[in-house]
Order: structure tokens, then sequence, then C-alpha cells
């Protein structure tokens, strides 16, 4: 994935510097990817290239340097600093921007080619970098992904494999996914709370009111939340489950609250009162999956306590966009609380999705024996945000375990917590989307930076 291609050998006086050009250009096209670069609107060759970046070195260097030193969060400790700087390694893995200025993410380079992929900590975490430092490329994407709405108001899952025009509703759809709508309200409304485009806001606002509608529509009792059908209808869609989850409902709880945001931006005051009527609706069921100490995974099958990573979803985002907590407080932080005893504890190498205090790692799916990295960082973003201690022990973990196993720049969809290897060992999805969501441990801290300059 990343021999070289060759030597440069140079000799260099004593304290002197050796500064050379590795370019490239290429403007063929592939059959099933017929798509040109956006430099070929500034270049013709790899030589133009190559003097381009060594006229501005010294600007691109101390531009790169600045990013790092001013947008890491300073009290965070080295190594930490070292892997979200690290992190970002997939704008130049996975990204593409073509010609005509799309912007889209791969989900995985070489296996699970999709573009844009959304739910489950895909995009949503691979882009914190992107929506931080290169807002209009946020904008392209989101531009993109409302423009592949459905008609119904469905959206897809990503704007499709080695494409962005033949855009999918989902690894098993149909059934159709029930996160992904409003995964999107809540990356519009991320973007709005970095650029203050009210305009982008108010273009895409009915298309906005259609994805809410979507979302009601699969209410199926009139309780105010979708239920799953057990088809693999989310984006933990390598495992059956049916009925409410806490997943789902958590991130529906934090895109009702951010729709009120913009409802209010719109003054749209019917909408608004049917947010409001759900909002209250939904967050009525969240509570009772409440058992005392973590919200219950989800209905059926029923594995009792067993704890569950992305239980308070709903609260990565809610941090992110300063919604407020999607429930009381205080459950959140105990569900918090439960996530590090009980899954930060359950393996020697990795944080796993579901675990119970007795029977251990729960074996019913690879999505539930396995951890997601960018979901372990993302939730210890939140632990730290609670002021829930051991957060930074749980990180180092997942950290460490990458970096021991040469994955620092190549980090796999998911970990085996038994054997701490990528899962499955041989084709997993390789430079994953999700990687850059150590930015979530500085996320507020750099835009609180951004915002002042």
């Amino acid at each position: 994935w990343d021999d070289p291609a060759g030597l440069v050998a140079v000799e260099v006086p004593d304290g002197g510097e050796a500064r050379f050009i590795i370019s490239w250009f290429f403007n063929g096209k592939w059959h099933l990817y017929n798509y040109d670069h956006y430099y070929e609107n500034f270049f013709k060759d790899s030589r133009e290239v190559a003097e381009y970046f060594l006229s501005s070195f010294d600007r691109l260097r101390s531009s790169t340097l600045d990013w790092q030193g001013r947008l890491i969060d300073p009290s965070l400790p080295d190594w930490l600093k070292d892997a979200i700087i690290n992190s970002t390694y997939i704008l130049t893995t996975s990204t593409w921007l073509t010609k005509d200025g799309r912007f889209s993410i791969l989900e995985g380079v070489e296996n699970c080619p999709c573009h844009g992929t959304i739910a489950g900590a895909c995009y949503e975490t691979g882009s914190l970098p992107i929506v931080l430092m290169f807002p209009e490329l946020e904008k392209s994407f989101l531009k993109q992904l409302t423009n592949a709405i459905r008609d119904d108001g469905y959206v897809p899952h990503s704007l499709g494999i080695y494409s962005l025009d033949h855009v999918e509703d989902g690894t098993t759809a149909p059934p159709r996914w029930k996160d992904l709508n409003t995964t999107y309200i809540l990356l519009v409304y991320r973007y709005f709370k970095r650029s203050n485009d009210a305009d982008f806001i108010r273009e895409v606002y009915p298309k906005l009111v259609k994805a809410f509608e979507w979302v009601l529509s699969q209410d199926k009792d009139g309780d105010g939340v979708p239920e799953l059908s057990g088809d693999g209808d989310t984006a933990f869609d390598a495992m059956s489950v049916k009925g409410v989850d806490s997943y789902t409902v958590s991130t529906w709880l934090a895109a009702l609250m951010a729709m009120r945001e913009v409802a209010r931006l719109m003054n749209d005051g019917s909408t608004l009162k049917r947010i409001e009527d759900t909002l209250s609706r939904a967050r009525g069921v969240y509570n009772r999956l409440w058992l005392g100490d973590r919200f219950k995974a989800w209905d059926e099958p029923d594995f009792g306590k067993a704890s569950f990573l992305a239980q308070i979803w709903g609260e990565w985002w809610s941090m992110l966009l300063d919604l407020g907590h999607v429930t009381d407080e205080d459950k959140v932080k105990r569900a918090m609380e439960t996530i590090i005893r009980v899954n930060g504890s359950a393996s020697p190498y990795t944080t796993p999705n579901l675990v119970d205090e007795d029977k251990g790692i729960i074996g019913y799916s690879p999505q539930t024996y396995s951890s997601w990295p960018r979901l372990v960082f993302s939730m210890m973003g939140v632990a730290r945000e609670l002021g829930v201690d051991g957060w930074l022990k749980i990180a180092e973990k997942e950290w460490s375990n990458l970096v021991r196993q040469g994955l620092t720049w190549n980090q796999p969809s998911r970990i085996d917590g038994r054997t701490g290897k990528p899962e499955p060992e041989r084709g997993f999805l390789d430079h994953y989307i999700g990687s850059p969501a150590p930015w979530s441990l500085t996320y507020r801290y750099a835009l609180s930076i951004l915002r002042i300059r």
C-alpha cells in the first residue's frame, strides 16, 4: 500500500537541508471511474506540480505545522496529539476532488470503495478535519448528498461504489436504513455551526423537512421513533436487531434537537411544533430503555443488561453541536461510566461493542465481539466532555494496539476484541473512512480557535 517507488540520495552539508518533491499527475481515466482531478485545472504535468510545491515549500510547511500546533488541544498528552495528527492521513489516501469541484471520501480504498458512506461513525467522523479546515469541501459533499435524496425523502447510504453518480441505499437494503436520514440532518447542521452559511440552510431546508418526515413514516406504532426490522437496517448491518435500539433512538434524538434549531432559524412554526411533539415522545421511549446504569442495547434478541458501546451515540452529536444532552445528564454520565467499566475492561487490546459483565464479550456477530476504533475514540471524546474518568486509558489502549500492528496509517473498520487483530484479518476494510475519529477529542477546541480567528 505504501511501498516507495524509488530512493533519493543526496549529499547535504552539516546543518543543511535537502528538499525534494515526489509528484504525480494522473489524467488517464478508468472505465469504472470516469473523473478528472481538480489539480488538472492548474497544472499540465507532474513537473509543473513539482515546481509549484518546491517554490511553495516554506509556505506549505509552515501552514502544515500551524494547524498541527494551533488546532490540537494543548492539554492533551503528546501521544494523543500525535494520534490526532496521524489520523488525518485519509486526506491523502482516501479523498477525491474532481475537476468540477465534487468532493468525497472513500469508505475503503481497496475494499468497499463506496464514496461518502454515512452513518455508523463513517463520513461523520472521517470528515471532522474537513469541516474544520476545508468547510467548502464539506459543502460540496453535502450538496451531492442532498441532490441524491430519493423522491420520498430517503437519504442514501453512499454516492456509489467507485462512483459519485450511482447512489446506493445501503449494503443490506432493502430494507432501507433507519439511521441515514438522521445522520444527514446532523451533518447539515454541523456544517452550519462551522460556517454560519444560512443561505445553504435555506437552499436545503425543503430536503431536510422531507428527510425528517421520512423517519416519521418509519414509526409504525406512533411512539415517536422508527422501529428496526431485524434485517440489518442500520449501519450495524452485520447483525439482526429488531424493535427499538438505543443507538438509533439516541441519534434520532440528536437529529430532532438539531432540526428544532433549523426550524427556528427558518421561522417554520408548524414543523417546529411537530418536532417538539416527536422529541417529547421519542425521549420517553429512550428513557424506557434505561436499566439503572445503562440503556438497553435493543429489544430483540434480548441480551439483558449487556453494555452497548453506541448506546448514547446521539450524545456525540449533541456534544459537537452544543445541543445539550439527549436525555437527563445523570443518565448519560452513568451510561458512560458503565461503558468504561464494562466494555473498557473486557479486552486487553481494544474496547468491544457489546459486553456482559458475567458472560464477557458477546459473540453474536462480528459487530458485537469487535471494536470499531472510530467509535471508541469518539465515545471517549464524549466521556472527556462529561468529565467521566477512564477515557484516556481506553483511548490509549486502542491507539497502542493499532501502533503495535503497524496500522497507524491504515486503520481497519473493526478490531476483533478477542485477538486484537483486524477483523477479518485478511481483506479487512482498509484505510477506513472513520480514521480521523480522534479529532473528536479536539473538535470543540479547534472550533473555538477558528471562530476567534
